[in-house]
């Protein structure tokens, strides 16, 4: 924590400089739905944006805001990670080091969860909930408001109650913030580079609790981003992640999936679990590693192991982006997983497709160099 001058005020001398420090103000703002004077009151105690939106979700409630987190207590810089040790026994940060806040994107926000009698009424699908994880190429900069517009056509066709987002970057957060703000809580596991983003439905999802654990052993800043949440009555653990990229990276990839497979088992039995999003998993890794978990099912698999649904990085019919030569890669690098509640499973699985196949007219390209992965799930009364 910086040191304090006499007055109260924070050490000049730790500032960053003033066109830095309204930069990060707006961001913050930006991504808060607040304005700049409360900005600054979270930004003054490090002048980190992660770790000040760490502190505002932590706060925002009815009462009025306490003083923010400490720089130990929330997310660190990709630079402060590099400094800090490394474990020595876990991939991912113990959840007493990791990020953990309340999820609000708006301060004082109000949920709006139907429930009883109104639920039923104002809600169609009452005892169903669906998921969308997709990695959206926000790296690739040709065409990128198109192909935003094309992700947000499907959201909005497909109407999931969760979305889980990879490779989302700052421009393409606040594209798909303007289009779902008032309809989803919009929420970052980060704000620098590239990210993991969760949109939950504001009238069927209430977060409880987020949490994001970086991956401190990772060379491209990749972490997990967890979400305590009560879908339609249920409560669920959900947890997105981009795991390390390319075949060079596998020993770091698989210590990532091991350590997310850990948080699955260890999640407390009253909670569906559902875990997914860009593994850039290939099927020998996973079975190097005894394969996933007992108790913990691949969602493809529960789905019926369709084959035309299997591969989520088809190059072969997509053609974003291509490889040198006449055969291109198909793989299943985007998966989702499902540990069931006990002692009884209260949600089950019935319908597994991708989404987002369409070319787009308006660049005739597609949203994406990988296809999404749309999955339906009933909410059921004993085990599946």
């Amino acid at each position: 924590m910086h040191e304090m001058s006499s007055s109260g005020s924070e050490d000049e001398s730790n500032l960053p400089e003033k066109e830095v420090c309204a930069k990060l103000c707006r961001e913050f703002a930006d991504v808060t739905g607040t304005d700049t004077a409360l900005a600054q009151f979270y930004l003054q105690e490090s002048w980190n944006l992660q770790t000040a939106l760490n502190a505002f979700y932590s706060q925002a409630s009815d009462s009025p805001p306490a003083p923010p987190l400490s720089k130990e207590s929330g997310e660190e810089s990709s630079h402060n990670r590099k400094k800090r040790k490394k474990p020595t026994t876990d991939t991912a940060a113990p959840s007493s080091s990791s990020t953990r806040s309340s999820s609000s994107n708006e301060k004082d926000q109000k949920w709006d969860i139907p429930d009883g009698a109104s639920a039923a009424a104002r809600d169609p699908d009452p005892y169903r909930f669906r998921l969308i994880t997709w990695n959206i190429d926000g790296l690739d900069d040709v065409n990128l408001k198109s192909r935003m517009t094309g992700v947000a056509e499907v959201i909005a066709k497909e109407q999931p109650d969760v979305v889980f987002l990879q490779e989302v970057v700052p421009e393409t957060f606040k594209l798909l913030k303007s289009r779902f703000s008032r309809q989803y809580h919009c929420l970052p596991g980060e704000f620098q580079g590239y990210f993991t983003t969760m949109l939950l439905n504001k009238s069927t999802v209430m977060p409880e609790q987020q949490e994001v654990i970086p991956f401190y052993t990772s060379k491209m800043c990749r972490n997990l981003m967890v979400v305590e949440a009560n879908i339609k009555g249920v409560p669920v653990l959900l947890i997105t992640t981009h795991l390390e990229s390319t075949k060079p990276h596998k020993a770091e990839r698989l210590r990532q999936l091991t350590a997310a497979f850990k948080k699955v088992t260890e999640a407390d039995n009253s909670r569906t679990v559902i875990f997914g999003g860009d593994l850039n998993l290939r099927d020998e890794e996973l079975a190097s590693i005894g394969g996933a978990p007992d108790g913990v099912y691949d969602a493809w698999e529960l789905g019926g192991k369709r084959p035309v649904a299997k591969y989520t990085w088809d190059l072969s019919k997509n053609d974003n982006k291509q490889m040198p030569g006449k055969s291109q890669p198909k793989l299943r690098f985007d998966r989702l997983y499902v540990r069931h509640s006990k002692p009884k499973a209260n949600v089950k699985l019935v319908y597994f497709e991708l989404c987002g196949i369409e070319r787009l007219k308006s660049c005739q390209r597609f949203p994406s160099d990988h296809w999404g992965i749309l999955t339906h799930y009933d909410i059921v009364d004993g085990d599946n």
